[in-house]
């Protein structure tokens, strides 16, 4: 932000020094400056009127060219820059766009509700001509519109009910002008009524109404009376001259500076006695002399102090800013910081504009939500000071010289724009070319890269961004089972790897050693055979968790699983991690694991037991060599020595790096795991959700309800009518048993032995004795019956 800052301000010093180069140039070419006054004697009558018009003085009664000088004279000194900016005005023919009303909101919101502006509307009557033909009024809205006046047309049948409410009957023009000299005070609506329906005459009318707000003075006492009175206006400015009425344009920032600046008109022109002039310090006729606190500025004395409203208004503005001006100042600049970022950012075109848009946002929100509460200390009581001794500072750094300048270069640029998009273009290449070059001495790839380059390390920062656990939450194993073949990592990275980015940096890779083993013998067919049936006994043999569907490898030290818990790149990536071709007989012991490819190598320990081999002989040459008094070979052994241990820590220092590797991959490659099994447990809560259809179940229950409840009622009503002739029955039941047990008793039991029929005899009754005698009889029979069974039982 601050190197931003830093080239805002440099453009701000290039655009101030190139100011002063242009005007060195029309010096040279014309010998005058901007600031030089201008004779009107020496003007055409052309341009006499074009000044006149710019400021707002009505000529259409003056014939000769003596009359119109006169009346430029009388209005105040005319430079070489307002000459040049007024004919630069006249010569730009652009059409000027009028409003056109759609009915009583749509004027009320523009016109009524427009507290610090003044409008001309043209109202159209239903079935009726407009009062002025467009070709008027075109001139119309182009001579208003140089005065911050804007226009619009009313058309009655868009809303005929508010032209009868408001008495427009006919064709006419209204004008709306502040009633109050209060900021935000009422609107009211002044009817034209002249009869000569001509542009001059229109006009005079506006600045007749629009000069009724200003403060006249016609005579010393009351001008004495004015200027020792004390008020609430911090700010006047007296306008002395010798005029019907003070110009267009400075009637029209009286009503745009409403409540903040105090516009007063002395008219001089039937003064006798002028000492009391002389004493305030007003030599000259006319005169602008600001009042402020702090004493008396008079206006037009420095560079770009002109005779007109956009001059008058950027003074007032710089002095007597509201809030909302100083809020466009800080967007506008800080929107051309942001922009500065264009050029200050390296690498592809889609870069630079997306780094640009994050800025522009961040930028602009962050403006927006600082100035919030900067809005809500400025409504407390308590600040009224604090804001006092702003203004004040304000009044005293925009009354120099360099301010002057400032406010010069502000309205040369603002009428230049192509200049100044121009010139912004041109610093911030110039921005760019310097820190390309900075940077490629630092970074190449990053000033090199295209587009596509930098829109796939967005993707992969952004994936990444997705898919990598966090380093800081992670147990890293300490050993790895790729330590002791270094070069399978190598050959590993050949294949590209999709998400599958380690953690840290790779960079330094490229900068390892490389190195190659050769087979220090070659195996049979029968052994490398036996050797990948043991390899595949091993791998089936192993643990538990591996993958459902895999075939055993079909070579030594290779494997293809043919399905994985997870589909896409993460597939895909995980098919390619085993990848590991036809390895060498030469390298030793391998084996195979399903989770992944696992080998054990003793070559780069064979390597280090060789080294130090190598290096013990060499001790021992040098022994030699130092008895024997050959000190140059001392030397060259110790140097191959010293290699020699070298190469053994940078053994260990890569060992150790592709350690630190390998741990990253293995989580990511859990994570893609991971990734993969909660996708197709989301596929099948999917799946779930799509077959449940809730309304059907809905109303399947609902009918469920009613008809178990019309089952339950059924089911108690037969219950009850079940239960009611079970009753019955039981009673009718219990009734013949009492009445039987009751006739047995009266009948002694002869009941018993009655007849079916009532025709058939009653049974005799048999005695006592005998009944006692048959019942001893049978229980004789049966114990004769049980003691021939025991009899048979033993015979047997």
């Amino acid at each position: 932000m601050w190197l931003k800052l830093f080239f805002l301000l440099l453009y701000f010093l290039v655009l101030f020094v190139l100011a002063r180069f242009f005007e060195a140039i029309v010096w040279y070419e014309t010998g005058i400056f901007a600031t030089q006054l201008v004779d009107p004697v020496a003007l055409s009558f052309k341009k006499l009127k074009t000044i006149l018009e710019c400021r707002g003085l009505g000529y259409s009664g003056l014939p000769e060219k003596k009359d119109v000088r006169e009346l430029v004279e009388k209005s105040g000194d005319l430079m070489e820059g307002e000459l040049y900016s007024a004919l630069k005005e006249e010569e730009a023919s652009e059409s000027v766009s009028s409003t056109n009303f759609s009915g009583e909101m749509h004027f009320y919101e523009l016109v009524e509700d427009t507290k610090d502006g003044i409008w001309l509307v043209q109202v159209i009557a239903n079935d009726r001509s407009p009062l002025v033909g467009k070709i008027h009024w075109e001139k119309m809205v182009k001579k208003v519109s140089r005065f911050g006046i804007r226009t619009g047309t009313f058309n009655c049948s868009s809303d005929p009910r508010y032209c009868r409410r408001r008495g427009w009957v006919r064709s006419t023009l209204i004008m709306s002008v502040p009633q109050t000299s209060t900021s935000k005070g009422k609107v009211m609506l002044k009817e034209y009524s002249g009869r000569k329906i001509e542009v001059e005459h229109i006009f005079k009318w506006i600045t007749a109404h629009a000069a009724s707000r200003i403060k006249t003075i016609y005579n010393a006492e009351r001008l004495k009376e004015e200027w020792n009175k004390s008020d609430q206006y911090w700010v006047k400015i007296y306008l002395f001259a010798n005029l019907d009425q003070p110009p267009a344009f400075f009637s029209a920032l009286s009503i745009k500076f409403t409540g903040r600046v105090e516009f007063i008109f002395v008219n001089v022109e039937k003064w006798d006695n002028k000492s009391y002039m002389t004493d305030i310090g007003v030599y000259n006729m006319p005169s602008y002399i600001l009042r402020t606190p702090e004493g008396i500025y008079r206006y037009g004395n420095h560079t770009g102090e002109y005779i007109s409203l956009q001059a008058m208004d950027s003074f007032l503005r710089s002095l007597q800013p509201e809030v909302n001006d100083l809020f466009v100042l800080s967007l506008v600049l800080v929107n051309l910081m942001a922009w500065m970022d264009l050029f200050i950012t390296q690498g592809a075109t889609i870069k630079r504009f997306v780094v640009l848009i994050s800025t522009l946002g961040t930028y602009n929100s962050l403006l927006i939500i600082s100035w919030l509460p900067v809005l809500g200390f400025l409504q407390l009581p308590y600040l009224d000071s604090f804001y006092e001794y702003s203004l004040k500072l304000l009044r005293y750094s925009n009354t120099t010289t360099l301010a002057s300048w400032v406010r010069a270069d502000w309205m040369f640029y603002s009428s230049h724009p192509a200049l100044f998009l121009s010139t912004y273009l041109g610093h911030g290449l110039l921005i760019d070319y310097f820190e390309k070059k900075r940077r490629r001495n630092i970074n190449n790839d990053e000033v090199n890269a295209n587009n596509l380059e930098w829109l796939s390390s967005l993707w992969d920062w952004y994936t990444s961004y997705l898919f990598h656990p966090i380093a800081s939450f992670q147990n890293f194993p300490v050993e790895s089972d790729w330590d002791e073949d270094p070069d399978l990592f190598l050959e590993r990275l050949a294949f590209p790897d999709l998400w599958l980015h380690p953690l840290i940096p790779t960079d330094y890779i490229k900068n390892l050693p490389m190195w190659r083993f050769k087979c220090l013998g070659v195996q049979s067919e029968e052994e490398m055979s036996e050797g990948s049936q043991d390899i595949e006994n091993d791998s089936d043999s192993e643990s538990t968790d591996t993958l459902s569907s895999e075939k055993p490898a079909a070579a030594p030290c290779s494997w293809r699983p043919d399905s994985l818990p997870f589909s896409g790149p993460a597939q895909a990536a995980a098919r390619d991690l085993p990848r590991r071709g036809e390895r060498k007989a030469g390298r030793g012991e391998t084996r195979s694991v399903r989770h992944g490819a696992v080998w054990k190598n003793p070559g780069e320990a064979a390597q280090r037991a060789d080294i130090q081999r190598e290096e013990e002989k060499v001790k021992r040459s040098v022994k030699d060599a130092a008895k024997k008094g050959q000190k140059d070979v001392c030397v060259v052994l110790a140097k191959e020595m010293i290699r020699s241990r070298k190469a053994v820590s940078k053994l260990y220092a890569s060992k150790a790096h592709m350690n630190s590797v390998l741990m990253g991959m293995k989580n990511q490659l859990a994570v893609l795991r991971v990734a993969g099994s909660l996708q197709k447990s989301t596929e099948v809560m999917k799946a779930m959700q799509s077959l449940v259809k809730i309304p059907e179940i809905q109303a399947t229950m609902r009918e469920l309800s009613k008809e178990m409840m019309k089952a339950g009622i059924i089911e108690e009503m037969l219950e009850d009518t079940f239960e009611s002739m079970d009753d019955q029955e039981e009673m009718e039941e219990a009734a013949e048993m009492e009445i039987d047990r009751i006739l047995f008793e009266i009948t002694a039991g002869a009941l018993g032995k009655a007849p079916s029929k009532v025709t058939d005899a009653l049974p005799e009754p048999e005695p006592l004795g005998a009944m006692a005698a048959s019942e001893d009889e049978e229980e004789e029979e049966e114990a004769l019956e049980a003691m021939q069974s025991r009899l048979a039982t033993l015979r047997s």
